[in-house]
């Protein structure tokens, strides 16, 4: 119940509010991003990136939904997982941080129950600020 109020606290008139631009760097082969190329600011060039556009009341599951489409996965890929980080600069000491912000696997994807989904908002995200999307997945041929 307390969780639904969150929800309904941020939720946001699509018609009257433009969506904002969230780049999403992928973090391939297990690999997390290294924040230094944050910190000089060239990891806008190191890292494959999309470009999403979302509102503060979209969710993970939606985020991952947006980007999945500009994502070559291999169709024989099982137990295919993705981790979602945000990145951003801390304003108190201008230092940049990585967040967990959650891990959805093939099987919640699919799953109709949403109830448990928080937003953006709930998780304090902020417009410039960026997220990690690491995917993980069994094949026959590959494992990232």
């Amino acid at each position: 119940m307390k969780q639904q109020r969150m929800q309904q606290q941020h939720s946001v008139n699509r018609n009257e509010v433009c969506p904002f631009l969230i780049r999403v760097f992928l973090a391939l082969e297990n690999n997390s991003l290294d924040l230094k190329y944050f910190e000089d600011g060239t990891a806008l060039k190191k890292y494959n990136q999309i470009n999403v556009y979302a509102w503060k009341d979209d969710t993970l599951r939606s985020i991952i939904e947006l980007s999945r489409s500009q994502i070559k996965i291999p169709s024989d890929a099982k137990n295919l997982r993705f981790y979602l980080n945000s990145i951003y600069q801390d304003p108190k000491n201008n230092k940049w941080v990585k967040k967990k912000l959650g891990v959805i696997d093939d099987q919640d994807l699919r799953s109709k129950d949403r109830k448990d989904e928080l937003t953006l908002a709930n998780f304090q995200f902020m417009i410039g600020d960026y997220i990690e999307l690491q995917i993980e997945y069994d094949s026959h041929n590959r494992k990232y």
